[in-house]
């Protein structure tokens, strides 16, 4: 949802653009990113990105599930931050994005 967001979003998606790419966003395994500041909806009643979550998209990528044909590492007590945390907006992205998820996860 994320990156589908980011980089074909720009006036944000409808709900049914994003179902059309398998992307269901009212349930409970997208519901977080409301809670956290990640997603939003506008006053079209559209998908969008927070602005740190753009910013945050600029420079990394997020994985979150297996793609067909490559492994990825999950539920593993490890985690590995790679971003500028110079810039004026990484400490944001790393309070209100990086450190939940990383709590969340143990």
């Amino acid at each position: 949802m994320l990156h589908l967001l980011h980089r074909y979003g720009c006036n944000g998606l409808a709900e049914q653009e994003l179902a059309g790419a398998g992307i269901h966003c009212r349930d409970d395994a997208t519901g977080h990113r409301f809670d956290i500041g990640i997603v939003k909806v506008n006053a079209a009643d559209r998908f969008e990105l927070t602005e740190t979550t753009r910013h945050l998209l600029d420079v990394c990528v997020v994985a979150n599930r297996v793609w067909p044909g490559e492994e990825l590492r999950v539920d593993y007590p490890e985690g590995l931050v790679v971003m500028p945390f110079r810039m004026r907006w990484s400490d944001d992205v790393f309070q209100r994005a990086i450190l939940p998820g990383a709590e969340a996860a143990g």
